[in-house]
């Protein structure tokens, strides 16, 4: 005989455009950073200014998506 089974919690809210919006702000203050590092005579890996670049430009893109999604209404 099966041990009954808890039912499933209801799914969390989050503002997924605030968390989006954070870990944007985290990839522009790192590219801050290493700019910071760089004018500064430290010498530093072109890629890890890239990667910064990518993750803004990621990361405005997830701002479009998920704001629209916001703005939707619930079905």
């Amino acid at each position: 005989m099966k041990a009954p089974t808890r039912p499933a919690p209801e799914p969390l809210e989050l503002d997924d455009v605030r968390i989006v919006g954070a870990l944007t702000a985290l990839w522009v203050l790192g590219g801050l950073v290493l700019l910071a590092l760089d004018l500064g005579g430290r010498s530093v890996p072109s890629w890890q200014h890239l990667t910064c670049v990518v993750g803004v430009l990621l990361g405005a893109l997830g701002l479009v998506v998920v704001t629209r999604r916001a703005r939707r209404p619930p079905a």
